[in-house]
């Protein structure tokens, strides 16, 4: 199949399908958002300067507003427009340790600078009037971010555990990898999630209530969110998936697994719904024997949408450059 094609290399698709009897992802890894378990709080620690850990260092409250401290500039060379939109919240107070008393601020603002605008929060001490920014969770400062620098110091070595993001969260054999780190980048707004689980480490896990991020979600103890993507656990690092097609043969082709846009992925993962059982065709297994579908009519909307969506990337010459192939070429390569 694929060597009639005269490309050097191939992309194929790989999206989820969301159809009667399949379930949220294919292969069985979320198949069913269970029932909610019973929550259990994780134990809060913070870890001081010493390297000490203390429990309940940190009591966290639902995150209030309150005044906006002055440590913002007016416009400057390498922005173009001062800090707007700015809110203050309070988020918790410091029971032990070096900032036994203080306050937990995380300030939002939004600068519109050379590349474009963003939101940022930078997480803040206030203690007396003192105010410390926590270098470890906020965003590295630069000249033009619209910092007063003389308003405050940094503390470049306290960490909070509980804002740092684990690198995986485990749910049977589900392996969800963050996307967040240490720096928060959102607030959490669960209008449009639902939840899939519950984790002793960072509490409820939520997912998109319709097709959107596709990815998952859990509420840090600031108020912010934390996002993670599913690891595709038959997938290898050059993207080729291991799967073994109905006629025998091995794969050979790199997938795509996420829909694209100008800047490259606009998802984490690429999910289709509407689809029936009826509609598919079984055209492989995973090595680890989840099956793979492809769809009966090659002419399924769906299809189209997607070579619209990738047929610019779909191929490449022999000097990388991006080829366009026809729809015929795209529906042979099993868009799965």
């Amino acid at each position: 199949m694929q060597n009639s094609l005269p490309r050097i290399i191939f992309v194929g698709i790989l999206v989820f399908l969301v159809a009667g009897g399949i379930g949220y992802f294919s292969g069985g890894y979320l198949a069913s958002r269970p029932q909610q378990a019973a929550e259990t709080s994780p134990t809060p620690v913070t870890t001081l300067e010493t390297g000490v850990k203390v429990a309940g260092a940190i009591f966290w409250n639902e995150k209030r507003e309150v005044p906006i401290p002055n440590i913002f500039l007016g416009p400057q060379p390498k922005s173009f427009s001062a800090p707007s939109n700015i809110h203050a919240f309070g988020v918790g107070t410091f029971t032990d340790g070096p900032y036994k008393g203080g306050t937990l601020l995380l300030v939002e603002y939004y600068l519109e600078g050379e590349l474009g605008g963003d939101n940022s929060f930078e997480h803040f001490v206030e203690l007396g009037d003192k105010l410390i920014l926590l270098g470890k969770h906020s965003p590295a400062l630069y000249d033009g971010d619209g910092l007063d620098q003389s308003k405050f110091t940094v503390d470049s070595s306290y960490e909070i555990p509980e804002l740092v993001a684990p690198e995986e969260i485990h749910y049977g054999k589900a392996v969800l990898r963050s996307m967040s780190g240490q720096i928060s980048e959102e607030l959490f707004d669960g209008t449009n999630l639902v939840p899939v689980f519950f984790d002793p480490t960072v509490g409820q896990v939520f997912t998109d209530k319709t097709s959107g991020q596709n990815g998952f979600y859990y509420k840090a103890p600031d108020g912010t969110k934390r996002d993670y993507d599913l690891v595709i656990d038959f997938m290898n690092k050059d993207s080729v998936p291991d799967i073994e097609w109905t006629g025998g043969e091995k794969n050979t082709t790199s997938y795509l697994w996420t829909d694209r846009g100008g800047c490259g992925r606009t998802n984490y993962t690429s999910v289709v719904t509407g689809i029936l059982s009826s509609d598919l065709l079984l055209a492989g297994v995973t090595n680890h024997g989840d099956k793979v579908y492809t769809l009966k009519d090659i002419n399924y909307p769906i299809l189209h949408n997607i070579y619209d969506q990738f047929r610019g990337i779909l191929s490449y010459d022999s000097n990388g450059n991006p080829v366009q192939i026809s729809y015929n070429d795209f529906v042979n390569s099993r868009p799965a």
